[in-house]
């Protein structure tokens, strides 16, 4: 299935953001591995290169607190929030390889604020999730959880 372009403000362009691993919608045994957001984001001004000198995305991947969550059905409610908020921040002009809301080239001046990647989980429903004070004791970043 090909990927949609996204273009952006300021010539920049992104393939639309996806959640890793593939299934993640279909298949409740993907909770047992990772999730992330991924896609590739190209900027004129500050491009990535090949080893031939070819210009290709630069590859963005963050989590954020997503893989706090161990119930499959509150793991894919937040990773729907978590594409339609990166694809909003994309469309709003923030640029995640200079980590700013435009690409005028001064990084201090710029007015625009992409969403917090953070959110508020939603409410557990029958058994409390026992796993979190486990996995903050053994976390070796325990301000990600």
């Amino acid at each position: 299935m090909a990927r949609k372009t996204l273009y952006l403000p300021n010539g920049c362009k992104a393939s639309k953001p996806a959640i890793y691993p593939s299934g993640w919608q279909k298949n409740e045994k993907t909770v047992l591995v990772p999730w992330e957001v991924r896609y590739r984001f190209y900027d004129p001004k500050n491009p990535k290169l090949d080893k031939q000198g070819k210009k290709v995305g630069h590859p963005i991947t963050w989590a954020g607190d997503l893989n706090q969550y161990s119930s499959w059905n509150e793991r894919v409610q937040m990773a729907r929030i978590y594409l339609n908020d990166e694809e909003e921040n994309l469309k709003n002009g923030y640029n995640p390889v200079i980590k700013n809301g435009s690409n005028d080239g001064d990084v201090e001046t710029s007015t625009k604020e992409p969403k917090v990647r953070s959110h508020v989980a939603p409410e557990p429903k029958g058994l409390p999730n026992l796993m979190g004070p486990f996995l903050a004791l053994i976390s070796p970043y325990p301000a990600i959880l």
